[in-house]
């Protein structure tokens, strides 16, 4: 099956977008909900996440991405430990999170998200000031958020996000976290790309002071991973 073709840059405010979500009962979708969940916002095409699910069938895999024909595509590949959502997740991710399994969410990956660089434009971007903070709240305690980008504005803008809600600690990393590239991870190395990584811990709201320290260094200062 071959997936559509569709621009990358899709408006998430189209009025397309804003349709009502079905969130499954996860008891029918994954075989074993005493598994991690790894939350995967913006899969793409799905290909990724299903290697990333062979290597780890130990965790449960959800991918979420706006872009239907993707999806379609995506659900090809489906596994009992992996599912593909069609859905605009800057409305969907408070309900989403309520339905998962109590405290089995452990890692967030968001990566090379839509490069919003317009000022107007900037309300578009997956990773907003209210998702961070529904983040914030509803995500357990140590669970990660991995965040990378080859645009250095939109990495920077999720760095400032996570970094001055207070309730994330930052971790630096090298390479993929995961093991494994994403498809545009590959291609921006291939190319010769600068890719900007960091990994966020959800911690407690007293790390705020330091936080608001940390977001004051410039970028490419050490507090986050570039490649060239």
């Amino acid at each position: 099956m071959t997936a559509h073709r569709v621009r990358r840059l899709t408006n998430p405010l189209s009025a397309v977008y804003q349709k009502n979500v079905e969130i499954p009962n996860w008891e029918s979708i994954w075989n074993d909900l005493s598994r991690p969940i790894h939350l995967d916002i913006g899969c793409g095409k799905g290909g990724y996440l299903l290697e990333l699910s062979k290597q780890n069938p130990g965790w449960n895999f959800l991918g979420t991405e706006l872009r239907k024909p993707w999806v379609e595509h995506a659900r090809s590949f489906e596994a009992q430990n992996l599912y593909y959502l069609h859905c605009n997740i800057n409305l969907w991710i408070e309900a989403l999170l309520n339905s998962f399994p109590q405290n089995q969410l452990k890692r967030i990956s968001i990566q090379f998200p839509d490069p919003w660089v317009k000022k107007r434009h900037l309300k578009r971007r997956i990773v907003t000031p209210q998702l961070v903070e529904i983040l914030t709240k509803y995500i357990p305690m140590e669970t990660e958020v991995f965040v990378q980008s080859d645009v250095e504005a939109v990495f920077q803008s999720m760095f400032d996000l996570f970094g001055g809600q207070g309730g994330f600690q930052f971790s630096s990393v090298t390479g993929n976290p995961f093991g494994l590239e994403s498809e545009w991870e590959k291609d921006a190395l291939v190319g010769a790309r600068p890719i900007w990584r960091g990994l966020f811990v959800r911690r407690g709201h007293d790390l705020i002071s330091t936080q608001k320290h940390a977001i004051k260094a410039p970028p490419l200062g050490g507090l986050y991973e570039s490649l060239f």
